[in-house]
């Protein structure tokens, strides 16, 4: 049963941990490598809170944060194609108000597969690495370093790199967190 809370509380963490990433990107107040090492962690103490009063095997935690950690990088990037799609919607409706949300994404499929040889979200991904990801100074608007291409599929897989690896450090120093220590002393030993 602890399993099954774990992996429940883990995944809804996780989710959680995919929106926030998704809206935070999205009103410009990402802080890159950053805001993955935190959702790692919170995706690593999700898997095995719903364990703190009970000595637990470790490997079986690493599963459940690492599924977490996919679940996560699939939320968000769900949300990064989303808005890439309201985008591209909206500035179709702006320029011809008569265009309909599906004829604007069949314009963008358009693009994409002439472009790119791919639609859809494939397509979206190769788009945004062609593009290239900006990073700068939180709120200035401006851009100190610009990654596109391969350099740019390598930020994005550093990344979730990051987000497991920061997963599995929380998940393997469980033993040292305040709470467990506190919630363990209170128990009694059977």
């Amino acid at each position: 049963m602890r399993w099954i809370a774990a992996f429940i509380v883990c995944i809804i963490v996780s989710v959680l941990v995919g929106i926030g990433l998704a809206l935070l990107d999205r009103v410009g107040f990402y802080l890159v490598l950053l805001m993955p090492l935190i959702g790692g962690m919170l995706i690593g103490f999700a898997a095995y809170f719903p364990t703190i009063r009970q000595k637990v095997a470790t490997a079986p935690l690493l599963l459940i944060a690492l599924i977490g950690c996919l679940v996560a990088q699939a939320v968000y990037w769900g949300g990064q194609y989303i808005s890439y799609q309201d985008s591209l919607v909206s500035f179709v409706q702006e320029e011809d108000p008569s265009a309909t949300r599906e004829e604007a994404l069949e314009l963008l499929d358009l693009f994409l597969q002439e472009e790119y040889g791919a639609t859809g979200f494939m397509g979206f991904v190769q788009d945004y690495a062609a593009t290239g990801v900006q990073i700068g100074d939180v709120g200035s608007g401006e851009s100190d370093m610009e990654l596109k291409g391969n350099i740019a599929y390598g930020f994005f897989g550093l990344e979730a790199l990051l987000m497991i690896i920061f997963a599995f450090i929380s998940v393997f120093r469980r033993e040292s967190n305040a709470l467990v220590k506190r919630n363990r002393e209170q128990t009694p030993a059977t």
